[in-house]
């Protein structure tokens, strides 16, 4: 009977809650669970907005966050158009195949009620791309210059690092936690941008070094962003020495 009225205390939002948890756990590591998860994650949104009675105050953040997807995803689309090809300009931009993950920012934004709720998802997300860190160390032990993860796709691996290192590099530097917490967020930091190194993808180092000096700029102040960039000048220069050869060629100046 106990058991009985618990499960009828389970809310629609706590489903939510669990989809996203499941989604974030499997994002790096399994894309048939990750997109799984996030389909019944949505669907379950669906049904929530059908029964109505949001707060407004989130109405007010998504309605912003829906400008930004229309302004970001709208840019793309012409861009698509322009080439006379969209099915292939989709293709070349994997964030316009992802668009429908977009849709979970916006689920995070109306149904996560709790601040924990929001920390247990970050920490179920760095928890994935921590697995994906340890397999790309893994693989480069054994012999791979370019290390493909779990999905085995140098792009999609390498949007993974874009999309989670530059928080782990904000998370670090932020006063509201505790120094133990910075402490680990430090050392994810340093794992995620050896991985991101392991994938081979120059790209990806450029967009993730702008990305994390321009965070540190803004939260840290110009002292913390001129040892963020010493630091990872001197990391750079290291790795370089005891890399592959394949792997110093990448970073030639005729290949950059």
């Amino acid at each position: 009977m106990e058991r009985l009225k618990r499960l009828k205390q389970i809310t629609l939002e706590d489903g939510i809650f669990f989809a996203l948890v499941v989604f974030a756990l499997g994002s790096c590591i399994s894309g048939h669970l990750s997109k799984n998860s996030e389909m019944v994650a949505i669907a379950l949104c669906a049904i929530r907005l059908l029964r109505g009675n949001i707060p407004m105050e989130r109405l007010r953040v998504v309605k912003h966050l829906l400008l930004v997807f229309g302004i970001f995803h709208g840019t793309m689309s012409i861009s698509a158009l322009r080439a006379w090809n969209l099915t292939m300009k989709i293709e070349l931009y994997p964030i316009m195949e992802w668009a429908f993950e977009a849709l979970l920012i916006l689920c995070i934004a109306l149904f996560v009620r709790t601040k924990r709720q929001v920390w247990i998802l970050w920490m179920a997300l760095f928890l994935s791309l921590l697995v994906v860190d340890f397999r790309q160390f893994y693989l480069v032990a054994h012999g791979a210059v370019r290390a493909g993860g779990f999905f085995k796709d140098i792009p999609t691996i390498s949007i993974i690092y874009g999309l989670l290192v530059p928080p782990l590099a904000v998370l670090s530097v932020d006063m509201e936690l505790g120094k133990r917490e910075r402490n680990v967020f430090w050392g994810m930091l340093a794992l995620g941008l050896m991985g991101a190194y392991a994938t081979g993808a120059r790209g990806v180092w450029l967009a993730i070094l702008m990305a994390i000096a321009v965070m540190f700029a803004c939260r840290g102040g110009w002292k913390r962003l001129l040892r963020c960039m010493a630091a990872c000048i001197l990391c750079f220069l290291v790795i370089a020495l005891v890399a592959s050869p394949q792997t110093r060629d990448r970073v030639a100046p005729e290949r950059l």
